[in-house]
């Protein structure tokens, strides 16, 4: 089903965003953004969602990864530092929402908040949400075990797939005896309800 909230008046240049991206970014990392955002683009097509939207969702969505945010001298909440402190792997999504307007200027926070949370998902996401959390996962390159099933998985059901990526997370994070962020069990929980 598109997003109601979404329309075709994207007034970004895509290629100021890639050439941002590469400042902020190992090589690594950038291209991982570039299969993201394909696979995005992928998806929201098959759907019938901006495509445009979803591109550049995967292509910002870990402009922060790499950023030491304790060099920055910008307007991060003590919700920010402290999600550094105790889920380090995952904070880098959340403070899209202070890195995403200084770097990027004229990306539209519809954008910003789905790159939000590729992490960890949440409870009843957008569509554009869900498709960037997806391809953070199912990108040509990872290497993850049911990276097929769930790849064949999203061009069925957006609602499966992110069901059986939050099911394979928690499993990981409890089989490894590391913390986990309440969000992804809330995402969890709303979509065991959905499928």
């Amino acid at each position: 089903m598109p997003q109601k909230n979404i329309d075709d008046s994207l007034k970004v240049n895509f290629d100021r965003v890639k050439t941002t991206l590469k400042s902020l970014l190992s090589d690594y990392r950038y291209e991982h953004t570039l299969r993201v955002a394909k696979e995005s683009a992928f998806l929201a097509s098959h759907y019938s969602i901006n495509s445009d939207y979803a591109f550049l969702a995967g292509l910002i969505h870990d402009a922060a990864k790499e950023l030491d945010i304790s060099q920055l001298d910008l307007n991060f909440t003590d919700f920010h530092l402290s999600l550094y402190q105790s889920f380090p792997a995952i904070a880098h999504a959340f403070v899209l929402d202070v890195i995403v307007p200084v770097y990027f200027s004229d990306v539209p926070t519809i954008i910003t908040e789905a790159a939000m949370w590729h992490t960890t998902g949440k409870a009843d996401m957008s569509d554009l949400e869900k498709i960037v959390f997806i391809a953070d996962f199912i990108e040509p390159n990872r290497t993850v075990e049911n990276r097929q099933f769930i790849y064949d998985l999203a061009y069925q059901s957006l609602d499966k797939a992110v069901f059986e990526i939050a099911f394979f997370k928690l499993n990981f994070l409890l089989k490894s005896r590391k913390s986990i962020y309440s969000k992804l069990v809330d995402c969890y929980n709303f979509y065991s309800n959905q499928v």
